[in-house]
């Protein structure tokens, strides 16, 4: 464990907004979780990060920062067709991908390239190219901050939606910090290519392998989203809002080209990067902050 002070944190959020953190500490195994919060003084103001992609910081932080720089990604069990792997949470979330592909494990190339680590990616159910992260996993440890408990949540009970699971609710933000994620893969040959985007660009190749389809969903996403090295944003993270079908007819009257997505019970999921650029807000600035000009539904940061 290393504990630092007075640490700035402009290295550690993709929005590169530099402020400084009281107290700073790297957890390099995730046991070293539990004598640290059950000490006397323990933190009672803590934030745990990743790789800082899904964060905003306005002002410097009073209390403490927790980074898990824990690694590892371990096979369970296998057998002809399938594998389980336990990946640790401070994996950087591609790195996991790469090793599936270069494998051969099937299932989660569409996901490659999102920016994070594998303990954020339950909390946002992240998706890309018709797959959610709940298409391929199976568990998580957890470490309950309030009972200093290791636990294992299953799938079912982390109430994964679109971009939701039990750790956004109200009650249970900052409460658990994910330590380790369980997937389950194919070893059996099986591709998700419906996606229109995805399905457009892969119809030059004859033959697909895991390689290809990742390399595609990587040239696409550099096409389309800015490098936060460059310009430093979150990629993106809005929802595409769901309204009835009545609401979406009514909007169609006086804006023809709305795009819309049928959707269960007579609903349309719109699209939120075409309303924010009807809206003509595509390149707004607004003193540090602007909405990239050529990629509505990223936010990008000039600085603080």
């Amino acid at each position: 464990m290393n504990i630092r002070h007075n640490i700035s944190l402009k290295p550690y959020n993709t929005f590169q907004i530099d402020v400084n953190a009281k107290e700073f500490v790297e957890i390099d195994d995730f046991f070293e979780l539990e004598p640290f919060f059950a000490q006397e003084g323990r933190p009672e103001k803590f934030v745990t990060i990743g790789g800082g992609s899904n964060i905003l910081f306005t002002k410097d932080f009073d209390g403490t920062i927790i980074k898990l720089n824990t690694k590892g990604i371990d096979i369970v069990y296998e057998t002809e067709t399938e594998v389980v792997i336990n990946a640790q949470a401070g994996e950087t979330w591609d790195d996991f991908v790469t090793y599936c592909v270069e494998n051969q494990y099937y299932g989660a190339e569409n996901l490659s390239l999102i920016p994070g680590t594998v303990g954020a990616a339950p909390v946002q159910n992240i998706g890309a190219y018709g797959v959610e992260l709940k298409d391929i996993l199976l568990s998580v440890g957890v470490f309950d901050t309030e009972t200093y408990e290791y636990q294992v949540f299953s799938k079912e009970y982390c109430e994964f939606g679109y971009r939701w699971s039990i750790f956004k609710k109200t009650e249970n933000i900052g409460r658990y910090i994910i330590v380790y994620a369980t997937f389950g893969l194919s070893k059996t040959e099986k591709y998700n290519t419906d996606y229109a985007a995805l399905k457009n660009a892969l119809s030059a190749y004859n033959t697909l392998d895991l390689r290809t389809v990742r390399q595609t969903i990587i040239n696409i996403r550099t096409t389309k989203l800015p490098d936060p090295s460059t310009s430093p944003n979150v990629g993106s993270f809005f929802k595409n809002p769901t309204i009835s079908l009545t609401q979406f007819e009514h909007l169609k009257d006086s804006t023809p080209n709305l795009i819309g997505y049928p959707q269960q019970a007579d609903n349309m999921k719109l699209a939120a990067g075409q309303l924010i650029d009807l809206c003509g807000l595509k390149g707004y600035t607004l003193s540090n902050a602007a909405v990239h000009d050529r990629q509505a539904l990223v936010l990008i940061s000039n600085g603080l």
